[in-house]
Order: structure tokens, then sequence, then C-alpha cells
């Protein structure tokens, strides 16, 4: 199917922006949205974003790339900064080693408090925030091994509580509190939606200032909106994952077509941080990837934020703003948004930033753009 430049102008305008997104997806004379290249605005979003859910080598679990190579690969991609997390160990050292062989780009760690750090384990939180350079910066509750996980997908394994018959349990308010001393950021990890607002409770209790709902839809957490938005009017931020596995792990085991396409979650995720409030949201994981095709994984970056119908400003929040409060990261002032520069770059007029959706404007000169060179007399 060949689509002229006066063709994608009327299908931009036309269509509603779902319809048109999946025609303009669509490979133009073997150009797909996909391919375009880094200095794109789809990809030029990442500019100045910062991802505070990273996971890389080395690591017991299998991944694609270090932490020193994905910090390159941000670095190249403008973002400002990458958290690494491990479930099975803490990565403070690891953010200083990386910090000095990839400078230019703010590189944190962190601590789960899983099985294999000893638990919810105080002592290995207060050495985590100690580490040399101060990079030790997220407390992650137990992920893999917390009891809702295992109870959850029916493990035959032992697990890390962190309630019992309803109430936090001493050690995990002690942490909390180290949270609070040491100005960290509490996540709540894999733990069950009640055992997580409990937590979030806690930590406003204590008044914490720093704490975020990890994955709050996905398993084995699986919050409900009310639910986030206690957690939100609480201070806490809601993470909303951007992983091209997102779609399995929001199937409840016990209702495994509960989502059957990335559609259906896509529109989840959409209802959800309308409910909640851009503000309150963040979208992580854009570095952390199931296969070795890093360029695809990046730069389809653009296109889920399209599709969850965030305009400009709101787009600078998830990626940016909102990652940055959560790090206590000072805001960048007069930072213009990568998409209204890169839409000026290409001679369109910027889109609004107050309430309209984030139009197609850059997508469709880019795209003309790529036609032209590819005919007969142009380079």
């Amino acid at each position: 199917m060949k689509h002229s430049s006066r063709s994608i102008v009327l299908l931009v305008l036309v269509l509603p922006v779902p319809i048109a997104w999946r025609v303009l997806a669509r490979p133009l004379n073997g150009v797909g949205v996909a391919q375009l290249p880094k200095q794109a605005g789809v990809t030029q979003m990442l500019e100045g974003a910062i991802d505070i859910h990273v996971h890389a080598d080395p690591d017991s679990r299998g991944r694609f790339i270090d932490a020193i190579d994905v910090a390159r690969l941000a670095r190249s991609r403008g973002m400002r900064a990458i958290v690494l997390k491990n479930h099975y160990e803490p990565t403070a050292s690891l953010a200083y080693i990386t910090r000095k062989e990839v400078p230019g780009i703010e590189v944190f760690g962190g601590v789960a408090l899983d099985l294999q750090v000893g638990g919810i384990n105080p002592a290995a939180v207060e050495n985590m925030a100690r580490v040399k350079g101060g990079w030790g910066r997220i407390v992650w509750m137990p992920t893999l091994t917390s009891e809702n996980a295992v109870r959850a997908f029916k493990l035959n394994e032992p697990f890390v509580s962190v309630s019992r018959n309803g109430k936090l349990l001493p050690e995990v308010n002690k942490v909390i509190s180290l949270v609070a001393n040491y100005g960290l950021v509490l996540a709540t990890g894999h733990v069950s939606a009640e055992e997580a607002l409990m937590i979030i409770r806690e930590g406003h209790r204590q008044g914490l200032q720093h704490m975020v709902v990890t994955h709050a839809m996905e398993g084995p957490v699986w919050m409900n909106i009310p639910q986030m938005q206690e957690a939100a009017s609480l201070g806490a931020f809601i993470e909303f994952d951007y992983n091209l596995d997102t779609v399995k792990r929001l199937q409840k085991p016990a209702d495994l077509s509960l989502h059957k396409d990335r559609d259906a979650f896509l529109t989840d995720y959409k209802e959800a941080i309308r409910a909640l409030g851009p503000e309150h949201c963040i979208v992580s994981e854009e570095l952390t990837f199931q296969s070795s095709d890093f360029d695809e994984h990046l730069d389809g970056v653009g296109p889920f934020v399209v599709r969850l119908g965030l305009n400009e400003h709101e787009v600078d929040l998830v990626l940016k703003q909102n990652p940055a409060r959560l790090l206590g990261l000072t805001a960048r002032a007069g930072a213009q948004s990568a998409i209204a520069a890169a839409t000026q770059a290409s001679g369109a007029a910027p889109s609004s930033t107050k309430s309209s959706i984030l139009d197609f404007e850059f997508f469709k000169n880019h795209l003309q753009s790529i036609i032209l060179k590819k005919q007969p007399g142009h380079a």
C-alpha cells in the first residue's frame, strides 16, 4: 500500500488517533515508523528522560546488555539519568563504577529487599545508603521473592513477608524510617495491592517525600484505579512500564484472557493515567530489553506515549519531570519539549501543550521527507 504526501495529511487530520496511528505505523515504501532514524522526534522524546527501572547485566537472570553499555546507550539518546535495579543484590556500587566509565549521564542504584539480601533487612538499606558516592537511591520492598509473588504464581519456594494479620511487620516500619532518615526513595516492589497501600500509608505517616508504587497495574500487584488514587493522594507516584512483555504481566493467572492484545492493555493504561492525572504517573523500563534489538525497543517509546493520549507537557511529566522529582533531582529550567523542538526543526507549527492530544504533525512531516528522499532526484 502506497501513501502520497496528501494521503498522509488526510489520515492524520481525519482519522481518530488510534486508527491513524495503525495506518501510519505500516511501512511506507519499506520504511516503518520503528525504523525512523535516531534524530527523529519519535526518539527525541527520550532527550532528558529518566528511567527509574533498568535491568541490566551483571545479573543471575538473563539480560541483553550490561550496566555500562546501557548507560552509554541512554546517553546516546540524550537521556538524563537511569536507575539500575537488580532483584537479588544492591546496585549502588555498580552505579558508582558506571558513572566513572560513562560520564555525561546520572546513574543511580538501589536495593531490593528480597531473600538474597536477607529479606526485610534494615542493615542492607543502611549499608546501601552509605556506599561511596551516595548513588544508592531506591529501596524496593521484596520483588520476586515476596510472599505475594510466590503465592500468586503458586511457587513452592521460600518467601519474604511484609505483613501479618493485616499489619506491617516491625522491620518494615524500621526500613521505612531509614528511607526517611537518608532521604531515599521507597518503592513497593511486588507485594500485594493491599500491602502496597499499607506501606504507602506508613511512609506518609513517617513523612516520606519520595515514594512510588512499582508497576501498579502489573502482576503480581494488580492495583485497581481506586487503590492507585489513594496511593497518589498520599504522595506516591504510580509507575507504568513501557515493556514489550507488559501484556503478559498484566494477565492474572486466574484469567489469562483478561488482556488479549496490546490495544486492550493500552486502553487500561490510558484510563488509569487519566483517572490519576499524569502529574502522578511515571513511565519506566524504557531500557529493560527483551531482545538485542535495542533500537526497535527504544523507537517504540514515541508511539507508546502517543497511544496513551498524552500531550507534550504530559509526556514531559511522565518521562522527565516526575522521575526527577521522585529521585530528588532539580528541574531543568527552560527545558523545551523534545517533541516541540523536533517539530519546529521540521518546519511544522508547534502543537498546543495545554489540552491538545499529542498530534502527528512531526510524524507526518518526517514521513513525508522520507518519501521524498526515496524518490528519484533526491539524495
